[in-house]
């Protein structure tokens, strides 16, 4: 279950090769998770594509984590930052790629956008940057109030 808005990203399992990470993302209306598999050089990846976000009023970073390729299992999250006026308001538009697991089933899918925060966003990279390999680990990117 969701206990704040935004996008959080916990660690839930792990081997020598890749890691599940779940997903959840919610903007207070819409709500989605999802479990994603990826390689252990995730969270770093994630922090070098968002860091410095919002250096100007035209600044877009798009991050990918899991898949949307509905052939390989587990499912995906895609945030874009992107800013939405000259004053510097920042949005994160998310869509989340759950895999149902049975076969036959369509992924489903939601797309929604969170208000978020320069400082926010900051405070999130330094998090991932930081963020042990280990299960319960976890890091979350406010959503603006």
């Amino acid at each position: 279950m969701l206990l704040d808005v935004g996008i959080k990203l916990e660690l839930i399992w792990m081997d020598d090769d890749v890691i599940q990470v779940r997903v959840q993302a919610s903007n207070g209306r819409f709500a989605a998770t999802a479990n994603c598999y990826c390689d252990p050089d995730a969270f770093a990846r994630l922090a070098q594509a968002a860091r410095g976000f919002l250096s100007s009023s035209e600044d877009r970073r798009e991050l990918e984590i899991g898949t949307f390729d509905a052939r390989i299992a587990g499912g995906g999250a895609n945030l874009v930052l992107r800013c939405v006026d000259r004053a510097g308001h920042a949005v994160a538009d998310v869509t989340v790629r759950a895999d149902p697991g049975m076969g036959g089933s369509p992924a489903e899918t939601a797309s929604f956008t969170v208000p978020v925060e320069p400082a926010a966003i900051d405070d999130f990279v330094a998090a991932l940057r930081i963020m042990p390999l280990v299960v319960g680990a976890m890091v979350h990117l406010r959503q603006a109030t």
